[in-house]
């Protein structure tokens, strides 16, 4: 069953906090204004936040759309047969707002991506729409 929920309602929800033996496990949903559907998109998710480690972020079944961002590669398969994908940070977060924030921002622009791409003529990486961006972020060139 996809974890993808479409509705209107608002995008304010709270994340439940389960205290460990070495930190916080948070589990709610990732949330995402899609412009194309003018929905609100919700993922199932999972934050786990440790002392003096960065977080553990899980996302069960992210959005095809995710795939075509310039992190999409960062996450990865929990384990064969799984549903759920774990985030591999180029720049981690230490907190639970932070991660949250970073994965929703990702979802956005992901989004953005593909209802409105701008694509490299150098390289093909794509360029995410309304981010004042003016050179490609992988190879350099102008656009």
């Amino acid at each position: 069953m996809n974890s993808q929920r479409k509705n209107n309602q608002s995008p304010y929800e709270v994340w439940h906090a389960e205290q460990t033996t070495d930190g916080v496990a948070y589990t709610g949903n990732f949330i995402v204004w899609n412009d194309k559907t003018r929905e609100w998109i919700r993922f199932a998710g999972r934050i786990i936040v440790r002392n003096a480690t960065p977080a553990a972020v899980y996302m069960r079944e992210p959005p095809p759309e995710i795939w075509n961002h310039p992190h999409g590669r960062c996450w990865q398969l929990v384990e064969p047969g799984s549903v759920w994908f774990k985030l591999h940070w180029t720049k981690p977060a230490y907190d639970f707002n932070l991660a949250q924030y970073y994965v929703e921002s990702l979802l956005f622009e992901a989004y953005q991506i593909s209802t409105d791409p701008k694509i490299c003529s150098i390289c093909g990486n794509h360029q995410l729409i309304g981010f004042d961006v003016h050179f490609c972020t992988q190879c350099g060139a102008p656009i």
